[in-house]
């Protein structure tokens, strides 16, 4: 079968669902460029359509040998840069009579910058000491590397960590009757798992104001009105997110709440809207709670048209 494939997995190019394509970084720069392969490609013309200023070459079968790509050499790799922002141009690939036998979008995307600040909570333990709420070892930078290795080749969106500042939640009283809890609780209050909802307003409070995403560790998180909490890995809500120690085992935690972020521009709440969501299993990292963390494909026309749009 003659169809355009990913060089390397997830790394811009989706061919899950149509419409195909593959997202760009905007030149000029020796690493300001996408590689995509036509299977079966010998004797197929690719023609570019559109897209002024976007240039494609056919690299030599070298380039899959030193890729270590399982596909035979009749497979042709094409390298597509381009030092102009463009979402109108695609590539086809054409039989000798001109027929058309496969189609890829072509988006050029400059890169989209996402402060980020990652604040683990203090709270005070039994005896009255500062301790972190969150038990899991954290290492920022390896945090952030981790988001970028699944939002910089996939949609040009790169987190760049602004803080880290500690965030002592120290305040007993505020604590425990954010929590309703009775007047002769037993200190301290916030030893249980932290409900970003009930929580929210302290949360912004402390939000660093120099991020557009300011993400808190805690042990535990849970959403949700008192009487129908839930407990996930994390959640978001107005730019701030929680995250569960449950990052330890699941990598893409971080990057799958940084969707959430991302992807309210362009979110509703219409149950018809939600219900196409759920069951696309494309929007499963990014958009309205999706329970896969082990799926990171980002989908080409999401990026467009919600992640990195332009």
């Amino acid at each position: 079968m003659i169809e355009f494939k990913e060089v390397v997995p997830f790394s811009g190019v989706d061919t899950s669902k149509t419409p195909k394509g593959i997202i760009v970084p905007l030149g000029p720069g020796p690493t300001k460029f996408n590689m995509v392969r036509l299977t079966n490609g010998q004797g197929v013309s690719v023609v570019l359509r559109g897209g002024a200023n976007i240039k494609v070459e056919k690299l030599g079968w070298l380039w899959g040998y030193f890729l270590r790509l399982p596909s035979p050499p009749s497979d042709r790799l094409f390298k597509i840069s381009s030092i102009l922002p463009s979402q109108n141009g695609y590539l086809e690939a054409m039989d000798p009579g001109g027929f058309t036998l496969d189609r890829l979008n072509v988006a050029v995307l400059k890169q989209k910058e996402v402060k980020l600040s990652i604040r683990p909570i203090q709270v005070l333990n039994p005896q009255g000491n500062l301790v972190y709420h969150s038990k899991a070892p954290f290492n920022f930078k390896d945090m952030v590397d981790q988001m970028n290795s699944v939002w910089t080749p996939q949609a040009n969106v790169v987190f760049t960590l602004v803080s880290s500042n500690p965030v002592p939640l120290i305040d007993e009283a505020r604590n425990a009757k954010l929590m309703n809890m009775a007047p002769n609780y037993t200190p301290p209050a916030l030893k249980g798992p932290m409900n970003i909802e009930v929580f929210k307003d302290l949360l912004i409070e402390n939000k660093d104001r120099s991020a557009q995403l300011t993400m808190f560790l805690v042990e535990r998180v849970a959403q949700g009105p008192t009487g129908n909490v839930i407990y996930p890995s994390g959640a978001t809500i107005d730019g701030v997110s929680l995250i569960s120690d449950n990052r330890a085992r699941l990598p893409l935690l971080m990057a799958h709440e940084a969707g959430h972020f991302l992807g309210q521009e362009g979110h509703t709440d219409d149950p018809d809207d939600a219900n196409k969501r759920a069951k696309d299993p494309r929007q499963q990292l990014m958009v309205n709670g999706g329970a896969d963390l082990g799926y990171k494909l980002i989908p080409f026309d999401l990026v467009v048209t919600r992640f990195n749009k332009q």
